[in-house]
């Protein structure tokens, strides 16, 4: 394993053994709505620098854990979801921090910025980690503003 430092994050990470896992995984379907569809068709294009950053990480951009939608805007989809890395949170804020508001759980701390419309950060919470994934497991949460590439219309 080896230490990175991202941003305010320091983390341990094994990158042959993350690119191995995502080198078995499928291709990433989610569900087979257009939202789901549209982050499938539209990740190729993805910036230099984002894929460069990820294959540091050993992860294929291709295959997230979980992606969802965070709205529609000037003509691209608001994407948040992970995914998981072989390795360990050393230090840093989470990503997630609890708030006294009554009506919110937890609001996000400042993300790493990649490249336009592409951030990420790191959290302790795990979760849908596959029963298969090599322990230990980091998880790695991102934002990303995806163009709308799907013949049919947002919705």
């Amino acid at each position: 394993m080896i230490q990175k430092q991202i941003a305010g994050w320091l983390i341990e990470i094994d990158k042959d053994s993350t690119k191995a896992v995502y080198l078995e995984r499928p291709l990433y379907i989610g569900c087979k709505c257009n939202i789901c569809r549209n982050f499938s068709a539209a990740i190729p294009d993805i910036p230099d620098a984002v894929r460069l950053f990820f294959s540091e990480m050993g992860i294929d951009p291709a295959k997230p854990s979980e992606i969802y939608e965070n709205g529609f805007k000037n003509g691209h989809v608001q994407y948040g979801g992970f995914y998981h890395i072989v390795g360990n949170y050393i230090s840093g804020d989470d990503i997630w921090q609890p708030v006294a508001d009554e009506h919110e759980q937890q609001k996000e701390t400042e993300c790493f910025k990649i490249a336009d419309g592409f951030e990420i950060g790191f959290t302790r919470q795990l979760a849908l980690i596959p029963k298969d994934f090599p322990r230990p497991v980091l998880q790695m949460e991102i934002h990303f503003s995806l163009p709308w590439v799907l013949d049919e219309p947002y919705e």
